[in-house]
């Protein structure tokens, strides 16, 4: 009987040793189960959360304007600037993932807003483009002749922008278009100015209009944003008392280039700008200059990494920078493109994508087909 009862006591120990076990490894794979259940929505929100960003990249492209609008998987780009800074501009849409560009805004048709206009679209998919409603299609600058080629040889949807339109960005966000509301006779004025708000951020793209254009607007719109770009590049023009007093915003961005030669920004406007601003910007001095809002918090980043490259191919011996297109210029191969009838040699960094491309034996035989040279492509 002892040696009956202590057997069944130890199978009762045992038991109860083994239930513990269970309840033990039951517990710790509730615990795993239910961390699982609350990181899942946690994760899912943090994802959402960063999908609801906007980033407004101002890029730097030297004496001429171009911004970036990404929201939602769309991508819009306010001007292009000059066909000398392209590859700035290519290399920092790359950097941002940008192969589609839903629409390309091109807020008047001086060079340094839309020189490069052709080029993006050689190098990306781009599905509309919009200009003013008030500038020449039919001007007779290289630069528009290129623009209209690649458009219709790209068959791609062409946008007029007047005061009162709005332009979708994305799924809950806009550019309304303040301006122009007629023709002021002058490209600068003719510029498109646009506002973006989302939730309580503002942003202001202004091109280059004057002071005159800048009182009908403020006249008429409310004008009050956290962000503006300043108009004409900081030229005296613009940017007037009343406007920046109407505007007063918390950044205040001028795109302009490394001593350039008009003297901009002015010193009057920078001068203007420390009592209506907390923050004056500019491209010359920081670079690429890229915001991001959640809709109630604005953040803002500088971007100074060179997105110019130059290969050590195009140095001289005596250490002096020489253009890989001209050294190349004697290769035998001149590379055309069909869209725009513009002929590059080999070497040219703005070669379009390969099925646009014909090549020709001889600059000869690439004039005779109609083709032109490209301007990166002089001497």
């Amino acid at each position: 009987r002892e040696f009956l009862f202590a057997s069944s006591r130890q199978s009762r120990s045992e038991m109860r040793d083994k239930m513990k076990k269970k309840i033990f490894l039951w517990g710790i794979f509730s615990g795993l189960f239910m961390a699982v259940l609350l990181f899942q929505p946690l994760s899912g929100n943090l994802q959402a959360d960063a999908a609801k960003k906007l980033t407004v990249s101002f890029i730097d492209v030297g004496q001429g304007n171009a911004s970036l609008i990404q929201y939602k998987g769309k991508n819009v780009l306010i001007d292009t600037g000059e066909e000398v800074s392209y590859q700035k501009l290519k290399n920092y849409l790359k950097k941002k993932n940008v192969s589609v560009i839903h629409n390309m805004i091109l807020t008047h048709y001086d060079s340094d807003h839309m020189g490069s206009a052709d080029l993006v679209i050689d190098d990306f998919q781009v599905k509309k483009v919009s200009v003013s409603a008030y500038e020449n299609d039919k001007k007779k600058t290289v630069q528009v002749k290129e623009l209209n080629q690649a458009i219709s040889g790209n068959r791609i949807k062409k946008a007029k922008l007047k005061a009162g339109q709005q332009v979708k960005v994305a799924l809950g966000i806009t550019l309304k278009v303040l301006s122009p509301k007629e023709d002021y006779g002058e490209s600068n004025e003719n510029s498109v100015v646009l506002r973006l708000d989302h939730k309580k951020k503002s942003f202001l793209f202004t091109g280059d209009i004057d002071s005159k254009v800048e009182a009908e607007i403020y006249q008429k719109y409310k004008v009050d944003v956290d962000v503006v770009q300043i108009a004409h590049h900081g030229s005296d023009y613009a940017s007037g008392i009343q406007f920046l007093k109407k505007v007063s915003p918390e950044y205040a961005v001028i795109s302009v280039g490394a001593d350039n030669s008009y003297g901009h920004p002015k010193s009057t406007v920078l001068k203007r700008l420390t009592n209506f601003t907390k923050k004056i910007l500019r491209t010359d001095k920081n670079g690429n200059i890229i915001f991001t809002s959640d809709g109630k918090k604005l953040t803002m980043k500088k971007d100074r990494g060179s997105y110019a490259t130059v290969s050590s191919s195009s140095q001289t011996a005596s250490g002096t920078k020489k253009s890989s297109a001209t050294s190349q210029k004697a290769s035998g191969s001149f590379i055309g493109n069909k869209n725009t009838k513009v002929y590059h040699y080999a070497g040219c960094s703005y070669l379009p994508y390969a099925k646009n491309r014909v090549t020709f034996a001889t600059e000869k035989e690439a004039k005779a087909a109609g083709y032109r040279l490209h301007s990166g492509c002089h001497n």
